[in-house]
This record gives C-alpha cells, structure tokens and sequence, in this order.
C-alpha cells in the first residue's frame, strides 16, 4: 500500500479506532475506500495518492436507517479536498459535528430561574 494511504489510517487510528472495513478495489491498487460507523451513520472515507490526477480524501456521511416516514437513507458530502492532515482535521471536525447532539438551553427552564436568579 502506497505510504499516503498508510498515513490515513494511521490518523483514523489516532481517533482510537483500531477495526475499519476496508475495501479492496480490484484493479485500483492506488486507492483506498473505508467505513467508520457509529450508532446512526456510516462515514465512507476514499484517499486517493498524487498520481496522474491530482491527490483527493473526502467523505460521505450515510444515515444508517431512513428517517420516519422515509423508504430511503439520507446522505451529505463532508469536507474534501487534497491529501493532507488539513483535509482529514476538516473530516474529522465534520465528523464529531455530525454526532453532536443539541444541548436544550437550561435558561428557559422554569426548575433552573430560581437557581439562576439566587
């Protein structure tokens, strides 16, 4: 595997992630194709190493089941651009961003005013 490639894994093993599904493209020997899950999406990771194009590393989140009232999965483009460590920090933020949750404002509860207020 091309040391570009190697180097992709390793920062997705820096996340503390140590199993991936790696896929093996017959015949595309300079590319790399990977999945990273989580409880409700499926992160697709492709690196491709300069060649005779230009480098690329994107991803594509999945949701892993449809939405209510949906028959389909829904998916978005995540941060891309060329192969670099500043490429994956991007992925990486959009990523944690993804799986962050909303955070109810404790301000506009009525339990928390008097709390607040003292």
């Amino acid at each position: 595997m091309n040391k570009q490639l190697k180097m992709v894994i390793d920062w997705a093993r820096e996340l503390g992630i140590n199993k991936m599904y790696i896929k093996k493209n017959e015949g595309k020997t300079n590319e790399l194709r990977f999945s990273l899950f989580t409880a409700k999406h499926e992160y697709k990771i492709v690196a491709h190493p300069k060649g005779k194009s230009k480098s690329y590393l994107g991803c594509i989140v999945y949701n892993r089941s449809p939405e209510p009232g949906e028959e389909h999965v829904r998916c978005s483009d995540l941060a891309d651009g060329r192969l670099s460590k500043e490429t994956w920090e991007q992925i990486k933020n959009d990523i944690i961003a993804t799986e962050l949750l909303p955070i109810v404002d404790i301000v506009d509860r009525p339990v928390f005013n008097g709390l607040l207020n003292q």
